[in-house]
């Protein structure tokens, strides 16, 4: 448990830096919204490379930390220098493409007005293939600290290096600087310092022989055999989630132009960070369910999931809804009501999240008990319905058309995900329903009826001031709800006052 506890703290820490970025960092760059949308094209890019393991990545990490639980730590190595070889394959592959894309510009991005417009993509989509390295160290090491429920290790320094980028936003743009090309390049080489620092420590902390797991970046017949049943379903799964989720800004970029990337690339900055919300809460739970499938601890196991549903949906709901009941004074503080068209589209695509209490923990199961066919029909359902969806929808309800469908294919997932759920671990979820959602929607009437009488009282015109207000009173409207929550459910009072006396059992320890 104290694991989980400092994961949580530092990564609670490293979404305060990422709602920073958004807040400090994004404001300045849409100061031009052309070129804006440039570099929104170019660093969408890299969350392509976020999939180019091709599944094999988390099959890896399932695997590695089964490895951990049973204390196989050269099986470990071997594992874990097999995916970074085959991700460094499809990652050269992915830099060789952008580099062609850095000498056609216009082939990826749509009515390009200048040569200089496209001197600045050609060399920012230069800069970016030129440090994909820098990401397949970085997701490499990162696997070594996440399997050890070790995260927060990790999390401190690239925490620390996103508080150097944001800072040195100051340095490039304001005060009629806009350099745009030399930040990009900034971060870039910050990122590379943060990487050699983490593998510092995994070899100092852990003793962890590096010379070894590099000499083992190859293939390896064995591993390759061991791991390619769950990494094919995974590539299936992560072919979806790219057509899904990754690449409405190219399709954007390439058949509507920039204004409309700058647009919704605003509205994708406030829906990743709440992803990133979630991750954090999430992902420390996909190593622990692995230790127990490795210690075939089921029972465990099952426990587990219900206390995370009973976590998960506070966290959830609650901050979706604050944002979604107070998104014009949120966009109109945070970028001006320039971008007030954006407002209905962000606020569809944040209702999404109040699934997430479901859908997350349990993909993390179907993984863990390697669900192959039940990976694959929810995979498939949703980027189905999803661009079907825009394609007769698009004349009609224009950009709007990529937030209704976004939500329709997530609602219709998270309904297999629930049938799932229930028949894998045979959750009780009539007692679910009584002790947690009951309570929810009552808390969620009453959140309703307090902003609405109140909204007045929040900004609405640009500043940071008056950003800060904003995100002041959502934070008043948070606690409000958290506690009022923790009055009326029996089920998420006993788990927090658990959290709570281990918290001070192991600070305790500290300092004793």
């Amino acid at each position: 448990m104290s694991a989980f506890i400092k994961i949580y703290l530092w990564q609670i820490l490293s979404l305060i830096s990422g709602f920073a970025t958004l807040f400090i960092v994004t404001p300045f760059l849409a100061t031009n919204a052309y070129l804006f949308g440039v570099y929104s094209i170019v660093t969408s890019l890299s969350l392509f490379l976020t999939y180019a393991d091709v599944g094999f990545l988390s099959a890896g990490v399932k695997y590695a930390s089964e490895c951990v639980a049973r204390e196989e730590r050269d099986e470990e190595i071997k594992i874990i220098a097999f995916v970074t070889f085959v991700l460094t394959i499809f990652v050269s592959i992915i830099a060789i493409i952008t580099v062609v894309f850095a000498c056609y510009p216009h082939v990826l991005i749509k009515s390009l007005s200048d040569k200089f417009s496209e001197h600045i993509a050609s060399v920012l989509l230069l800069v970016f293939a030129l440090s994909t390295p820098v990401l397949i160290l970085q997701r490499s090491v990162q696997i070594i600290f996440n399997i050890r429920l070790k995260d927060y290790l990790y999390q401190r320094i690239f925490t620390t290096a996103n508080l150097v980028k944001i800072s040195s936003a100051y340095f490039f743009f304001g005060n009629g600087k806009y350099m745009l090309i030399e930040y990009f390049i900034f971060t870039q080489i910050i990122g590379l310092i943060a990487v050699i620092i983490t593998l510092y420590l995994a070899r100092k902390i852990f003793n962890y022989d590096l010379t070894k797991y590099f000499k083992s970046i190859k293939f390896s017949r064995t591993i390759y055999n061991k791991t390619r049943k769950l990494a094919f379903s995974s590539l299936f799964v992560t072919v979806s989630w790219i057509i899904f989720y990754e690449i409405d800004l190219i399709v954007i970029g390439k058949f509507i132009g920039p204004k409309a990337i700058a647009l919704f690339s605003l509205c994708l900055s406030v829906t990743v960070l709440f992803r990133s919300l979630h991750s954090i809460f999430y992902n420390p739970f996909i190593a622990k369910f692995n230790h127990y499938i490795g210690k075939k601890d089921f029972k465990s196991f099952s426990e587990a999931f219900y206390k995370i549903l009973v976590l998960g949906l506070p966290i959830s709901v609650f901050p979706t809804l604050i944002v979604v009941l107070t998104i014009k004074s949120f966009v109109f503080s945070w970028v001006g009501p320039s971008y007030s068209s954006m407002i209905p589209i962000v606020s569809v695509l944040l209702i999404i999240y109040i699934f997430n209490f479901i859908s997350n923990p349990a993909s993390i199961a179907i993984v863990a008990f390697e669900k192959i066919k039940s990976i694959y029909i929810i995979s498939a359902i949703m980027p189905i319905i999803y661009w079907v969806g825009i394609v007769f929808s698009y004349r009609y309800f224009g950009l709007q058309s990529f937030a209704i469908f976004k939500l329709l294919a997530i609602i219709i997932s998270t309904v297999v995900y629930s049938f799932l759920a229930v028949k894998l671990l045979k959750i009780d979820y009539q007692k679910f329903l009584i002790s947690n959602i009951i309570p929810v929607m009552f808390v969620s009437i009453i959140l309703y009826l307090l902003i609405h009488y109140t909204q007045e009282f929040l900004p609405y015109s640009k500043g940071s001031f008056e950003l800060f207000k904003y995100t002041l009173a959502c934070a008043c409207y948070l606690l409000f709800a958290i506690v009022l929550y923790f009055l009326f459910s029996n089920e998420f009072r006993e788990i927090i006052k658990s959290f709570m006396m281990n918290l001070i059992n192991m600070l305790k320890a500290k300092k004793g």
